[in-house]
Order: structure tokens, then sequence, then C-alpha cells
């Protein structure tokens, strides 16, 4: 199981981090909107070909928590 803090540092993720708490548990981590799972922490990339934030409404609906920043 990994914990959000295992991933970013306090210092960072305060700035990008929306409503999540440090210690929150996740079992995995996923920057693809369509394969995310409950369990999993969303990371929205933005890259070459697409901006994961334009799919941040539907991960939403799934209930999943993310961390985002542009």
């Amino acid at each position: 199981m990994l914990k959000l803090k295992d991933l970013l540092s306090v210092e960072h993720s305060e700035s990008i981090l929306s409503g999540l708490k440090p210690d929150e548990k996740f079992s995995g981590v996923s920057i693809d909107s369509r394969n995310v799972s409950k369990n999993e922490i969303f990371f929205a990339v933005k890259g070459e070909n697409f901006d994961a934030h334009d799919f941040l409404n539907d991960v939403f609906k799934k209930g999943i928590k993310t961390c985002c920043s542009k």
C-alpha cells in the first residue's frame, strides 16, 4: 500500500494536492483516466498528444482521488 507522502515531498505536494492528506493510502498510481481503479490516485499529466486535465471530470465521476498540476 502506497502513501501519498511517499510519492511527493510535503513541501511540493501542498501546492498541487486537492483535499488529499499526506498519510492517505493508495493501492497504486495511474496516469490513464480510462484504466484508473478506485483505490489508485490519478496524476493528470500533460503530454505531447494529450492533456489528462481534459479528462478530470471523468475521473471525478468515478470517485477517484486526483493529484494534478499544470
